[in-house]
This record gives structure tokens, C-alpha cells and sequence, in this order.
């Protein structure tokens, strides 16, 4: 995997934090294992993930394929609601993935800074 991946738990969300080049959708699948596994292991269900030192080297189809395996490997059972931060340059490919998920009834949002992802997370 060529990002790192940082995990912190808190009382009420799982921080996720990604840094460096996110070449594949397997690199993304991989760490949504990781992050699927911790949240149900702290009984939460609750992320927020920072991608504000990530970079993504992937187009629509690759965003439409990671869906789909999220979805054949029953993610949107998890019931897991998750919140994204992105730098803004990177908005418009983190929009397409959010309206690919939540076609697919994953709870996901992207915002541009913290304190609005982190408030969205936590209003319900």
C-alpha cells in the first residue's frame, strides 16, 4: 500500500487519517477493512476520514468499481455513517464517490473542512 493510514479512536467516532498517493481501489478497500473491523470492535459506527495529505490517481470507473465491491462485501450493512474531508482541488472526485455511495445507501459526506464533517458525523 502506497498510503499510510492512522487510526484513532474516540468516545463517540473512529478518526481515520490518510496520507500520500492512493494509486488503486485496492489500497482503498484495503483500509476500508481496517476501519470497518475497528469501528465494530469499539462498538461504534461513526467515521470521519481525513484525506487532506492524501492524493487520488483514480477516475469515475474506478470510483463505480470500489462501490460496487463495497457493496458485494455488504459495507452498507454496517450502517456506518462516514464523513469526509478533502482538500478543495479534490472536491469535484470526492463528490462523484459520494453520489456513487449513497446510491448504493452508504451514509457519506464530503465537506472541505473539519468542523463540518465533524458536526455532520455527529448530528445524528
Amino acid at each position: 500500500m502506497t498510503a499510510d493510514i492512522h487510526l484513532t479512536p474516540g468516545p463517540d467516532h473512529l478518526s481515520v487519517k490518510v496520507t500520500g498517493k492512493v494509486q488503486s481501489i485496492h489500497e482503498i478497500v484495503e483500509y476500508m477493512t481496517i476501519f470497518r473491523n475497528e469501528v465494530a470492535r469499539h462498538g461504534q459506527r461513526k467515521v470521519l476520514i481525513d484525506y487532506t495529505e492524501a492524493h487520488f490517481e483514480m477516475d469515475y470507473h474506478d470510483l463505480h468499481e470500489l462501490a460496487g465491491i463495497a457493496v458485494q462485501s455488504d459495507f452498507p450493512l454496517y450502517g456506518l455513517r462516514i464523513a469526509v474531508v478533502c482538500l478543495p482541488d479534490e472536491l469535484a472526485r470526492h463528490r462523484l464517490f459520494e453520489t456513487i455511495a449513497v446510491n448504493r445507501s452508504m451514509t457519506y459526506q464530503v465537506c472541505t473542512d473539519l468542523e463540518t464533517a465533524l458536526s455532520w458525523l455527529l448530528a445524528s
